[in-house]
């Protein structure tokens, strides 16, 4: 009889429960009670994307991811329109890097004192002082006479280890009176030190005499053997600024990244009338070394 009681008592009590389930806790029209569900917040849900949001419950699709991930080299070449060794042994020896390992590297010439000098030029000079020109950088460091084959072995030791920072741009105004956009860069492993983005303006198809003791660089162009001058030549990979005018950047990171971790940088400037028509955009990341600036990765944006 007992276990019989024990049964009926149940029996009593189930459904009782089970009516209580349907009470008062329905949301009201607001939304509130204690059976609501969580709104879903839409967003990239990729923690390897430039643009993780980490609140987001549905993924939509929105992910974006750094275009440039691949480890270059630093070519730099101190130059001048006066500088006769500049238009051809000077020129020679970009064209024999470009031929050597053009598409590892990124390749800058900074002009000092001509129709396309920068105070940006001026500041590196004060890291890569000289007493002639033209003169050379390989990654950090300044070349000797070997220039070529100190290049291609700095270049070639330098993209044989994977990148450390990928980047991304995008450019959201180029026209006559504003240039604006975004720059991303992530570290792609962990990493220590002071870290900075430089964005770098780089003109190209610029035409300017040039100086130069022969013209055996461009045999075809036209050329003064008077003045010894090329009447026409045309400048590549010219360096025309920094979005922010600062000559290594601004800083993204101040003491070390994460792997995946980003940074942004936003700009807007007002173009300068000595740009070149045919440009595009270098992103340079630097560490802080006491005084110096060290070359880390770099990547050509189009």
């Amino acid at each position: 009889m007992k276990l019989n009681k024990l049964l009926l008592t149940l029996s009593i009590a189930a459904p009782l429960a089970l009516a209580s389930c349907g009470g008062g806790d329905e949301p009201d029209a607001n939304g509130n009670g204690s059976n609501n569900v969580a709104p879903e917040v839409k967003g990239c849900m990729d923690q390897a994307s430039l643009n993780y949001n980490a609140d987001a419950t549905v993924d939509d699709g929105s992910c974006i991811y750094p275009t440039a991930t691949e480890s270059k080299g630093l070519f730099i070449k101190f130059t001048g329109t006066w500088c006769w060794a500049c238009g051809d042994y000077g020129e020679q020896m970009v064209l024999n890097v470009e031929d050597a390992v053009g598409e590892k590297t990124v390749i800058i010439e900074a002009h000092i004192t001509d129709e396309m000098s920068t105070p940006i030029t001026d500041a590196w000079r004060q890291q890569w002082p000289s007493n002639s020109v033209p003169y050379f950088i390989g990654n950090s460091n300044k070349l000797g006479n070997d220039v070529t084959g100190e290049a291609k072995t700095a270049i070639l030791n330098k993209t044989s280890t994977p990148a450390q920072f990928g980047f991304r741009s995008e450019i959201s105004a180029d026209n006559g009176t504003i240039f604006a956009g975004k720059a991303y860069v992530q570290a792609l492993q962990d990493v220590v030190g002071e870290y900075y983005l430089g964005v770098y303006i780089i003109g190209h198809d610029l035409i300017y005499p040039q100086k130069a003791d022969d013209h055996s660089a461009h045999p075809d162009w036209d050329f003064n053997y008077d003045s010894k001058t090329y009447t026409a030549f045309k400048h590549d990979f010219v360096l025309q600024g920094e979005v922010n005018n600062k000559a290594f950047g601004t800083m993204v990171f101040e003491t070390k990244a994460d792997k995946n971790q980003m940074a942004t940088l936003e700009y807007a400037m007002t173009p300068s009338t000595n740009w070149a028509e045919n440009r595009n955009l270098v992103m340079i990341v630097w560490k802080k070394n006491g005084a110096m600036y060290e070359y880390v990765d770099a990547a050509i944006m189009e």
